[in-house]
């Protein structure tokens, strides 16, 4: 049982492209360094909706008969290791293409860009952070360190409708209930308390995703779609960059297109620092904003994507007649 597997089925993916929103500068900046920005919850506009996401889970889990695996869920729900937000790190997209209210909120008035994105891509987290040894033997104690320890998901959509967020607490309850009713058999105890502690685990980040993915119905509108990292050991994540913003210095973790090693799919993927670059991100085309004047656009930027990797990318002029 992985996070991924607890979640397919049960929360929304988007079946064609996603669309990323940004300023100019964010724009040249995802393009050069192949990188997505995603930033932690705590200064995020909607943060507040994160918790509000919690709140519809705790009020759902205590609404349904109870059983050993409900009440394992509502342990994790009453104290959600997600709660001081500092481990917990958002990229976001939308499935709309060519958007007026997107333009104006998320791209400069009209004057940015959209990245069209292939979803089903995976992602890592970028980092020039060498690997941390998981354990540590000092003398008699052990130490865990849990820098590198973390999940990150693929693109989901976000939920907003009340029927909709029970339905996906509904098939969440069920799929955790059959993970933990048949366990592979062990001869060893010690082996099965392993497993049974690595599930909860897998547990417990995946419902800290769905508290993630839950957002009022006031923002249908948006059509979000989420990519959601989740540092274990909590606090900011040394992996953390930092920029500025509304909220004053903000940080965030870079993410990037996952590398396959052997058959085996790497989460984190490290710079040596020797002028190293990240593999191209999945960028499908770059739309131009309304307002920004088109003479000379396609060029440059038909340019910029072939340098990061993108030669085949499409560029596009928006249609919305924004004023």
């Amino acid at each position: 049982m992985t996070v991924e597997s607890l979640l397919q089925g049960v929360v929304p993916e988007p079946k064609g492209s996603i669309y990323h929103y940004t300023t100019t500068g964010g724009c040249l900046g995802i393009m050069e360094s192949r990188e997505i920005r995603a930033s932690i919850s705590l200064s995020m506009n909607d943060h507040s909706e994160v918790k509000d996401g919690w709140r519809f889970i705790r009020k759902y889990l205590s609404s349904i008969p109870k059983d050993e695996t409900v009440q394992t869920l509502i342990d994790f729900a009453s104290q959600p290791f997600t709660n001081s937000a500092k481990c917990v790190y958002i990229a976001s997209a939308t499935l709309k293409r060519d958007d007026a209210n997107h333009w104006r909120l998320y791209s400069d008035y009209g004057q940015g860009y959209v990245i069209e994105i292939e979803p089903q891509t995976p992602l890592a987290v970028i980092t020039e952070k060498p690997a941390e040894a998981f354990i540590t033997i000092n003398g008699p104690s052990t130490t865990i360190n849990f820098a590198d320890v973390f999940d990150l998901t693929r693109w989901y959509g976000v939920i907003y409708k009340k029927g909709e967020k029970t339905k996906v607490l509904d098939s969440f309850v069920n799929r955790v209930r059959e993970a933990l009713s048949s366990p592979p058999a062990f001869n060893d105890p010690e082996d099965q308390s392993e497993w049974y502690a690595d599930q909860l685990g897998h547990i417990r980040v995946s419902l800290a995703t769905i508290a993630c993915l839950f957002k009022p119905k006031g923002f249908a509108g948006e059509a979000e779609v989420r990519a959601v990292a989740l540092f274990w050991g909590g606090g900011v994540t040394p992996h953390a960059k930092f920029k500025t913003g509304p909220t004053g210095l903000t940080p965030y973790v870079r993410l990037g297109t996952a590398d396959s090693l052997n058959g085996n799919l790497e989460k984190m993927f490290r710079l040596n620092g020797d002028g190293m670059m990240p593999l191209p991100l999945p960028i499908l085309s770059v739309g131009i904003g309304p307002l920004l004047p088109k003479p000379g656009q396609k060029q440059t930027l038909e340019c910029i994507l072939a340098d990061a990797g993108n030669p085949n990318a499409r560029v596009w002029k928006s249609k919305v007649p924004l004023r």
